[in-house]
């Protein structure tokens, strides 16, 4: 009976890791309507592998969690073949921890990439930022050079009428 409550309270703490995967599966799909389109390619190759393996390991933790409900389903009437059963499946269940923490860990990862990708978008916009700012500044300079030299060509043009007339008096 303490052996199934051991189980019982790891599945619970799996149903809880399964949560938070899907949670960040979401938060990943909702970065990449983020990222600008010309990234978006980019982005999904470098979580595609990631992706895979929470999915992969979803569909898992759902087929080991069929094999406890049968398990417990078959619990009262326990033969020897059943109980050679039990501890596959107590095996399986050390299994199913042991990827709980591979999810985890893949958790962790896929929430660090999220963030990477966060800020890396945030550079973009940034770098965007400071082009659209130069382009300003490049386009008033160019106002400002092309305002002198038309006032210099007029103060040459005047200097120039200025000579003719004192050299015609």
């Amino acid at each position: 009976m303490n052996n199934w409550h051991a189980i019982n309270q790891e599945q619970i703490n799996a149903s809880r890791t399964v949560k938070q995967l899907n949670a960040t599966l979401k938060d990943l799909r909702e970065i990449e309507a983020k990222v600008q389109r010309h990234d978006v390619d980019k982005f999904k190759r470098s979580i595609a592998d990631i992706k895979k393996d929470a999915l992969n390991v979803l569909k898992e933790y759902q087929d080991l969690e069929n094999k406890i409900k049968l398990v417990k389903e078959n619990e009262t009437s326990k033969s020897d073949d059943e109980r050679k059963r039990m501890e596959d499946e107590e095996e399986a269940m050390n299994e199913l921890s042991r990827q709980m923490l591979e999810i985890k860990q893949d958790n962790e990862q896929i929430q660090m990439v999220a963030a990477e990708m966060e800020r890396l978008e945030n550079n973009i916009h940034e770098v965007n930022e400071i082009f659209t700012d130069l382009a300003q500044i490049v386009h008033a300079q160019g106002n400002n050079v092309w305002g002198t030299q038309n006032n210099s060509l007029f103060v040459s043009s005047n200097k120039a009428i200025d000579r003719l007339v004192v050299v015609d008096q």
